[in-house]
């Protein structure tokens, strides 16, 4: 790269950075909120897992509400999409190819989760526990 390209890549990263600055309001909240939604999806498959009845129903609620927020933080976000895609190209697709992932693998989960073959897993882990 010649000192020309560094220039403005250097400048199209600091307004990138004060972008995400000025989007804190926004990005902070979400942030917490997929946090509290890590914890809880991990507290509900670890329920769910020892068989406690109506843990699956409430896995696969925070599930969706996981896919749900990785959708409003894409729609809540756009000045941040642009001011990655205008330092490199490659960051801005990285950045929506996360979120496509994360959307997408919530949803397989929900889907799984509801599937004969793990209904019937869980019936049998419920009734593991009420033997005991």
């Amino acid at each position: 790269m010649d000192e020309g390209d560094r220039a403005m890549f250097r400048e199209r990263s600091e307004h990138f950075n004060q972008v995400r600055e000025q989007a804190r309001s926004r990005d902070f909240p979400l942030g917490v909120a997929t946090l509290l939604l890590g914890g809880a999806m991990v507290a509900m498959a670890a329920r769910s897992m020892a068989g406690r009845e109506g843990a699956r129903g409430a896995l696969v609620q925070v599930t969706l509400a996981r896919a749900a927020l990785v959708v409003l933080t894409f729609v809540l976000l756009p000045d941040v999409r642009a001011a990655a895609f205008a330092v490199a190209t490659g960051v801005g697709y990285f950045l929506v190819g996360v979120m496509v992932v994360e959307a997408v693998s919530c949803l397989l989960v929900a889907v799984a989760l509801t599937r004969q073959g793990s209904l019937a897993f869980f019936r049998a882990a419920e009734g593991s526990v009420w033997e005991r």
